[in-house]
């Protein structure tokens, strides 16, 4: 766990917890009422473990925020522009200070520019800055003009892996000292369960799967890559060990050219790659935890939940290391080349044939999860506060 700051020593969770005790924590939960995807389980998940151990944590959240529909109504392009420039640029505020709160964090870098709040703000990555046209308009033009302004008003930048760390650092040339690296967290749902396991066999026959299937999660956009991992699965199953080779994708439709893409090649996939929609948390750590591998092949990452859930579920990855996949897989995942389909297949069929290659990955991957946990990153957050708190 890397919270790194100018003391470069942070005091333990219960010095912090001390002398937090007289500040009230707002934390803007907006993002898990409104985001179809891994912002929205991270938001969930700190606002759960922070309110846990103690009550010095208020939720915040913009008034009716819900997810869009899909494909995006006017209504639902309205309802963002309000909330991006009521909410979240003066909104927030305005209802922290009425309930008493003296932080404010907010877990998503959208949030208010100016005002006299002490700030902490989350950054997972800048695709939206570095490759915007992967985004819609709204949201490319929004972040540009919002973002540098929130993290050079922010007393303290939380960033979820070294690699999107450093992308701050060298983008806006902020202090150092303000920047501090706390990784998503995992819940205790997603861990290893037996192929056998009752509730592993009954999402998997919900779903329509058969006993062994490879995972892909994610939201159908298009840094996950999901057009050349669909031609990838029909590929594998021209080799002989993977002929019954089923990649089963589950998460939200999204954007871009993906959204219409992934569709139209799943359905002409003859059965390798299976389409299952956004599902229950608790049906998709059965499926990931059943799964004979994940398979992640992004094109870049802030951070990579899909990877850690998987490993924390003892299941074998395969991904990239594009981007802060790097940071979260190491050397304890199938590696591939997330621009050659062929080395996409290749991967595929390691880890579908090869039961010893398998084995030796889920081992080193669950090993190597502890540290995602969530009670762990909730400390390195309020540690986090404690930094912003003494350094006003």
């Amino acid at each position: 766990m890397d919270h790194r700051s100018g003391d470069r020593a942070h005091a333990g969770p219960r010095d912090a917890a001390r002398r937090l005790s007289a500040v009230r924590i707002g934390l803007d939960v907006t993002a898990m009422h409104v985001d179809r995807g891994g912002s929205a389980a991270h938001v969930r998940g700190l606002w759960q473990a922070l309110s846990e151990p103690a009550g010095d944590v208020v939720a915040l959240s913009c008034p009716g925020a819900k997810p869009p529909a899909m494909p995006r109504q006017w209504r639902d392009r309205l309802a963002t522009v309000r909330r991006d420039i009521g909410w979240s640029l003066a909104g927030v505020e305005r209802a922290a200070r009425r309930a008493g709160v003296t932080l404010l964090h907010v877990p998503v870098p959208i949030g208010p520019s100016w005002g006299g709040l002490p700030l902490v703000v989350t950054v997972h990555d800048l695709f939206v800055l570095t490759h915007p046209r992967r985004f819609r308009r709204w949201h490319r033009a929004y972040s540009a003009a919002t973002i540098p302004p929130l993290l050079r008003r922010a007393r303290a930048v939380i960033t979820v892996s070294p690699h999107t760390r450093d992308a701050v650092l060298e983008r806006f040339g902020l202090d150092a000292a303000r920047v501090h690296v706390v990784p998503n967290g995992v819940p205790d749902v997603f861990r290893p369960r037996p192929a056998e396991d009752p509730v592993v066999v009954a999402a998997r026959q919900a779903c329509g799967l058969p006993p062994r299937y490879v995972m892909s999660v994610g939201q159908v956009e298009p840094r996950k890559n999901l057009e050349r991992l669909v031609a990838a699965a029909r590929l594998a199953r021209t080799d002989l060990g993977a002929r019954d080779l089923v990649v089963a994708h589950a998460g939200p439709p999204g954007w871009g050219d993906s959204a219409h893409a992934v569709p139209r090649a799943a359905a002409a996939s003859g059965g390798a790659f299976r389409l299952l929609g956004a599902l229950e948390e608790s049906t998709l750590a059965a499926l990931v935890a059943g799964a004979t591998a994940l398979a992640y092949p992004s094109l870049g990452e802030g951070f990579g939940l899909p990877v850690a859930e998987a490993m924390a579920s003892g299941t074998a990855v395969l991904t990239t290391h594009a981007g802060a996949l790097r940071d979260v897989a190491g050397d304890d995942a199938e590696i591939v080349n997330p621009n050659s389909v062929e080395a996409i297949a290749d991967g595929l069929v390691r880890l579908w044939a090869d039961d010893a290659h398998r084995r030796r990955l889920a081992a080193r991957g669950l090993a190597r999860a502890a540290r995602w946990r969530w009670p762990a990153v909730a400390d390195a957050t309020r540690a986090v506060y404690d930094w912003a708190w003494r350094h006003g």
